[in-house]
């Protein structure tokens, strides 16, 4: 028989290849930001637990943006301590903090953190058990709406570390804000947005809110017109609408 790759391989090896990149959703992400001067947002895991996403995924992705031209990223990082360490989400906040720092760094893009929380309470529901988790990372993302407050992921991070029971997959949402306070990335209308999990099952919600005109789970009280992406076709049985 012959052997498919599927998974995190199939999105590595498209990776490495250039396919991905040379693709017609790729380069329409890349033209519907600069062509309206809007925002590239990125959501998913922080994590190379492999199971549902891998960092280096997301940090090509940024790398190749930056290539192409694409002026302003916001990050929506969901924590991990599921599929790695419970406790080691600072391993992974200080790797990514080293890749945009040097995206950075001659000013050609703005990459920052915009939001984000513990995948078990922000974001990542699965098989419809709980909409208010997707709710949650709805108001974050979009909206900019959140419990708590931050003006940096590190700094999110160090204040959960002071609740000595609270593991990373169960952190509170969060928004990153400036000093007016206000969310440094809520997504707007000619936006795009790439969900980079490639695991289907925690995937499927999200995308349903971001796509679906008619969607009745949670009063999303603003649904932006972005172009939506998902790193995979996550259920070959559902097809998103088209409008």
């Amino acid at each position: 028989g012959r052997v498919f790759d599927q998974g995190a391989k199939l999105v590595s090896r498209a990776i490495e290849s250039g396919n991905l990149f040379e693709g017609r959703t790729w380069r329409y992400i890349c033209q519907q930001v600069k062509t309206h001067g809007s925002t590239l947002h990125f959501i998913g895991l922080l994590s190379d637990g492999n199971v549902h996403s891998h960092e280096k995924h997301l940090y090509a992705l940024l790398e190749q943006a930056k290539r192409e031209g694409v002026r302003r990223v916001r990050l929506h990082m969901l924590l991990d301590g599921r599929d790695v360490g419970e406790k080691t989400a600072e391993i992974y906040v200080a790797r990514l903090n080293d890749v945009v720092k040097k995206l950075n760094a001659d000013g050609a893009i703005d990459v920052k953190v915009a939001s984000g929380g513990g995948r078990m309470l922000v974001t990542m529901d699965r098989y419809e058990a709980d909409w208010s988790i997707v709710e949650r990372g709805w108001k974050a993302h979009v909206l900019g709406e959140a419990p708590h407050q931050f003006t940096s992921l590190e700094e999110a991070i160090a204040s959960f570390r002071k609740t000595p029971n609270l593991t990373y997959q169960n952190l509170p949402a969060f928004v990153v804000v400036d000093d007016n306070n206000e969310p440094v990335g809520r997504i707007e209308n000619n936006e795009a947005v790439i969900f980079f999990n490639f695991r289907g099952d925690r995937a499927i919600e999200i995308c349903k809110a971001f796509e679906e005109a008619d969607f009745d789970k949670f009063d999303r009280i603003r649904y932006p017109k972005v172009f939506f992406a998902g790193m995979m076709e996550y259920d070959g049985d559902y097809h998103i609408p088209k409008n």
